[in-house]
């Protein structure tokens, strides 16, 4: 049959050009098989999250971790927007418990715009995270292909975890 077939329903066969065709339904294995892939993406969430949040504040690093730990447990590489997740994760939790502080420097930046003066030390930590932010952003758009490419290797992770 050359129509398109489109699926509407478990156990309810399938529409083409207007008419109910008769097919069979989805087996159940196949059914148990996606539900299996379901479960184990949560637990390699999981573990990966685990690993992020330990790693995150040691001086090595945690990109280092989402990638090594796929590659000995014979996981598919994750996703740029997976990896991406979990550092949103790891910035809210940082937010959650460093607010004060954070909220505190960045207040300081902004009274030191009208004050015109870096006596604050908190002033000052505010535009050095500012200005040491430029170069990274520069850098990590002008090369962005070259890291997305090298941040899925374990050798290259490896490498950095040093």
């Amino acid at each position: 049959m050359t129509d398109h077939l489109m699926r509407f329903g478990k156990n309810q066969g399938y529409v083409s050009a207007g008419a109910t065709v008769t097919a069979s339904p989805c087996s159940e294995s196949s059914t148990n098989h996606q539900w299996e892939q379901y479960v184990s993406e949560i637990i390699q969430a999981i573990v990966l999250g685990i690993v992020q949040g330990i790693t995150e504040f040691m001086p090595i690093s945690s990109d280092g971790h989402l990638v090594i730990i796929p590659w000995l447990l014979g996981w598919p590489d994750q996703s740029l927007l997976f990896d991406t997740v979990l550092h949103w994760g790891t910035l809210a939790s940082v937010l959650l418990v460093f607010w004060r502080d954070l909220w505190t420097i960045f207040v300081a930046t902004l009274k030191s715009i009208a004050s015109r003066s870096l006596a604050d030390p908190n002033a000052r930590l505010g535009w050095l995270i500012v200005v040491g932010s430029i170069p990274a952003i520069v850098f990590g758009l002008l090369l962005k292909d070259f890291f997305e490419q090298l941040s899925t290797s374990p050798l290259a992770a490896g490498v950095f975890l040093l």
